[in-house]
């Protein structure tokens, strides 16, 4: 006859097998992990992905950056285009159009 689920051998047994069985996939699964981790590190790298935040990675650094500098650029223009069309309306109404402290 078997022994009886509740007989102390054989649970000590069934724990001894699950958790042998359990630290193996974990090993297994440790192995995976790493590999996986060294291959994400090799893509990175290829890449030059500095790190998994957007703003820290070089080429998209650059890019707002670039953007950033293209706005104020565009705002400048913006600025000096409507002071050149303030000037050209003054001269045509014959106005005065340099400042009365120059």
């Amino acid at each position: 006859m078997g022994r009886r689920l509740s007989d102390p051998a054989r649970i000590a047994e069934l724990t001894g097998r699950t958790t042998a069985e359990l630290q193996g996939e974990q090993s297994r699964l440790g192995k995976r992990l790493a590999a996986t981790r060294a291959e994400l590190e090799r893509f990175r790298e290829r890449h030059d992905i500095v790190s998994m935040e957007r703003e820290e990675n070089l080429v998209p650094a650059r890019l707002n950056g670039l953007t950033a500098s293209l706005n104020r650029a565009r705002e400048r223009e913006t600025d000096a285009q409507a002071q050149l069309d303030a000037l050209r309306s003054a001269i045509a109404q014959g106005r005065p159009v340099v400042p009365d402290h120059e």
